[in-house]
């Protein structure tokens, strides 16, 4: 299914497939579906004043709906509007955790069959702004580690994108950055490459953490975990009867 105004950049799914993002970068072409978007829907991003913003936001929106479509078995119906809170969290009909960001050249998508989600991202561009937020952003811990590691600013936006993930499922909130040590996310090593991408993973209390980064953007999904799927988790080489006494 091809979705206008973008080309697709990376995805990714946590191990039990309850959780799935993906990331787009917006193009100034294509043709729009508008067959996809109910009134309401078109209304609310024609009211957008810049081009850009409604660019980034159609495709955001077409993104969601087609792995809405996934989940749900097709785009038609009512389980396929998205609407929104007064606070702009997206929400859909048909029982799926859903969460949007858009940036001005690039956009993500996440969506959960269950327990919460979050997604943010941010233009690579975005990191020239990141030493004015510095202060206000990092624990005094993760302050420590920038400066000993030498840490650049697109570790500062890897910090950004990944507190704003947890402000979205209510783990954070944007005045409390500092009270939020991501340290780990710093200290631990990337799977890939600066040329196939880069992610990392770590948790912070019941939520676990994807961080990526590739040549366009930086993002993060953050998804809540069950105590009891941790446990299972940590003791996976248990016999199945202590295993099962836990839940």
């Amino acid at each position: 299914m091809v979705v206008a105004y973008g080309e697709a950049l990376g995805q990714w799914r946590s191990a039990d497939g309850c959780t799935e993002a993906r990331w787009w970068a917006v193009s100034p072409a294509g043709v729009p579906l508008s067959a996809w978007f109910s009134e309401s829907e078109s209304d609310r991003i024609a009211q957008l004043r810049r081009m850009e913003d409604r660019r980034s936001h159609f495709l955001a929106h077409c993104l969601a709906k087609t792995m809405l479509a996934d989940h749900v078995g097709g785009i038609d119906g009512p389980c396929s509007v998205i609407s929104h809170e007064s606070s702009g969290r997206p929400v859909t009909a048909c029982g799926i955790e859903l969460s949007i960001s858009h940036s001005v050249s690039s956009v993500a998508v996440a969506v959960a069959r269950s327990g919460g989600v979050g997604v943010d991202v941010e233009d690579l561009s975005r990191a020239e702004d990141m030493a004015a937020v510095r202060d206000i952003l990092c624990s005094h811990n993760e302050l420590r580690i920038i400066r000993e590691e030498g840490c650049d600013e697109i570790d500062l936006l890897r910090l950004w994108v990944a507190k704003e993930a947890l402000v979205k499922i209510g783990a954070a909130t944007l005045d409390g950055f500092r009270r939020v040590d991501l340290s780990m996310l710093l200290l631990s090593h990337a799977d890939g490459t600066q040329a196939t991408g880069c992610r990392w993973g770590v948790s912070c209390g019941d939520v676990d953490l994807t961080v990526w980064r590739d040549s366009r953007c930086v993002g993060a999904v953050a998804r809540t975990v069950r105590r009891i799927a941790r446990e299972r988790q940590r003791l996976s080489g248990c016999g199945a009867d202590e295993v099962d006494a836990i839940a």
